[in-house]
């Protein structure tokens, strides 16, 4: 069930982890056996708005409409 999440967390984030990767940013999500991993990496002075933003996007996912990525 994990791995569907992780990949259904992926193709929603897709678009906005594009532009961060153009800002050097990047995120990543790894299931583990008994917890998620989250990992973001980039520069110091943008990193706290990326980490909000990323978790604000995972929070909103619960309520978007995810139906496009299963076509």
């Amino acid at each position: 069930f994990v791995i569907l999440w992780k990949k259904i967390l992926e193709e929603y984030l897709r678009e906005y982890n594009y532009q961060a990767s153009c800002a050097n940013l990047s995120f990543g999500v790894a299931p583990m056996y008994d917890n998620i991993s989250f990992n973001w990496s980039g520069f110091n002075d943008t990193m706290p708005l990326f980490i909000e933003e990323t978790t604000r996007r995972i929070k909103q996912m619960k309520e978007a409409d995810l139906e496009e990525i299963f076509n």
